[in-house]
């Protein structure tokens, strides 16, 4: 479902995406990145092409000593350690970062993020609101709460903070479908069909909703109506 976050080391990078988006201000030289962290950046991400994560690790440590108040820098690092399971040193990149920039998206879902996978939801709940009043209906933030209120039983919230989302992206259908196939997950058939309404509303012939539909009408009886 779109609004999970995936836990373990060799999950799917969580921050995939968030990285360079529209929160970026050129004014800002803590965001907007140096030639030199640019290019460290790139040669950074060969390694991991070549599968030397370890290395491109070490490459952008170095190149973050010469630049300490680079946010950009913290984050980009940060989401190394992201990747290797190392959640706390993650977190302190991220915090680092926020510190420097407290209005910066990126600094604030790489705190959000390394604060859940650590167990400290209150904390990550904390940083994903502040980022949403900076920005509200920011996709990674906007998921990730989403995800956290669900778990512990707010569903109402969970489901205003998507529909929020959802109405800055008015093509969008993936976070109505996120919610029907959590609302399934927990065998609440009723508020799944709803949402997959909402979705075939905006697209009728969305092959990913129609499917959900039938299954879901199948598990409430109600496939023949």
């Amino acid at each position: 479902a779109g609004c999970q976050t995936q836990r373990g080391a060799q999950a799917e990078d969580p921050l995939a995406g968030a990285v360079g988006g529209s929160d970026a201000n050129p004014l800002d030289l803590s965001r907007k990145p140096s030639p030199e962290a640019y290019r460290s950046v790139i040669v950074g991400e060969l390694k991991l092409m070549d599968g030397d994560l370890p290395g491109a690790i070490e490459l952008r440590r170095d190149a973050t000593l010469p630049e300490p108040d680079s946010a950009y820098r913290r984050v980009r690092l940060g989401q190394l350690y992201l990747k290797t399971g190392d959640v706390e040193r993650a977190l302190e990149e991220g915090e680092k970062a926020a510190k420097l920039d407290e209005t910066y998206l990126d600094a604030l879902q790489l705190v959000a993020v390394s604060a859940n996978l650590s167990g400290d939801q209150p904390r990550a709940r904390k940083t994903l609101e502040q980022a949403l009043k900076i920005s509200p209906g920011h996709r990674p933030s906007s998921t990730l709460l989403a995800e956290i209120l669900l778990e512990n039983g707010e569903i109402t919230r969970a489901e205003r903070v998507i529909e929020i989302l959802m109405l800055r992206e008015p093509d969008a259908t993936d976070g109505f479908l996120s919610l029907a196939n959590l609302f399934r997950d927990r065998g609440e058939y009723e508020p799944a069909i709803r949402h997959v309404g909402h979705a075939l509303k905006r697209d009728r012939r969305s092959i990913e909703a129609l499917e959900l539909q039938i299954d879901l009408l199948y598990s409430e009886g109600k496939f023949e109506e």
